[in-house]
């Protein structure tokens, strides 16, 4: 193994690691804040939540994401998919400006 493939080998894991630790806090925050904020504005533009208030609310939601529903998942994972999309959106802008630092033409 060469020099140039003891240190990848480690900042590829490095890199791994922090994609996950994104991920986790992302969807910890889709299946703990998010809700709780859902719940909030809902019920002061709607009023009261007939199902058992906040508690009743999470647990409608854990229900329908063991259930598979796509309005919870998408609760759930739309923090994560989000910051994803601002990424790749960012890096879109990243890659056009190093195209034009280097003289190349965009069409």
């Amino acid at each position: 193994m060469s020099d140039t493939d003891k240190t990848a080998a480690p900042a590829k894991g490095g890199r791994l690691r922090v994609e996950i630790i994104i991920a986790a806090v992302c969807l910890l925050f889709g299946m703990l804040v998010l809700p709780a904020l859902v719940y909030w504005v809902g019920t002061t533009i709607l009023g009261p939540y007939t199902e058992g208030g906040l508690a009743g609310f999470y647990s409608d939601l854990f229900r329908d994401l063991l259930a598979g529903t796509g309005r919870a998942w998408l609760l759930v994972a739309g923090p994560y998919v989000t910051l994803m999309l601002l990424r790749l959106v960012l890096l879109g802008f990243r890659g056009r400006r190093h195209t034009e630092r280097a003289g190349g033409v965009d069409a």
